[in-house]
């Protein structure tokens, strides 16, 4: 069993620099070290190409080169709770067992209160969601989409293939408004 982790990294600030430094020798690199089957993969600089070009590149990495059974996107500007990768590659086990194609985590959204109220729209993510190579085989985000592109992705990815989730209580923090050159804090700000 194998998991991959795709992140794309946006260098666009100190900000976004710190919170991705953070996430990678906190999180991904002690999940590596103890275990050589979760596989992070960090891309920079993707501002030309979107954030849905580098995940495909991801997923066709995951599926061609080295292969492994599931992919997670995270996003390098959000958090995790500890352990988290290593719980998601336990229930990656399980999940293949008993048929599941994608396990979802609890996204929990820690939030600039000054910035962002409760009734604020929010994007839907598809960060902290693994998903089954098998199921990616012939799906792959719309790279035209500069913001959106993972409401999309989980549209057709809905209306193309029978999915069959498995729930896992484990926290994605999802830091809206922390990371103020953020493509979706940008946008909900209506600058993009």
């Amino acid at each position: 069993m194998k998991l991959g982790v795709v992140i794309p990294f946006l260098n666009n600030s100190e900000q976004a620099e710190e919170l991705c430094r953070n996430l990678f020798l906190n999180k991904l690199l002690p999940a590596h070290e103890k275990n050589k089957n979760i596989i992070p993969l960090l891309y920079t600089d993707f501002e030309e190409i979107g954030c849905g070009a580098i995940r495909n590149i991801g997923i066709d990495y995951f599926i061609n080169v080295n292969k492994v059974d599931f992919i997670i996107f995270i996003d390098s500007d959000d958090d995790l709770e500890d352990n988290y990768l290593e719980e998601v590659y336990n229930a990656c086990s399980y999940a293949k067992r008993d048929k599941f194609n994608v396990i979802e985590t609890r996204f929990v959204i820690r939030k600039n209160p000054v910035e962002f109220k409760d009734n604020d729209k929010l994007p839907t993510h598809c960060t902290g969601i693994a998903y089954s190579t098998d199921l990616l085989k012939d799906i792959r985000f719309n790279e035209e989409l500069k913001i959106g592109e993972d409401e999309d992705f989980n549209k057709r990815l809905k209306a193309s293939h029978e999915i069959r989730k498995m729930y896992l209580d484990v926290k994605y923090i999802y830091n809206l408004g922390l990371n103020k050159d953020c493509l979706t804090y940008r946008h909900l700000r209506g600058e993009i």
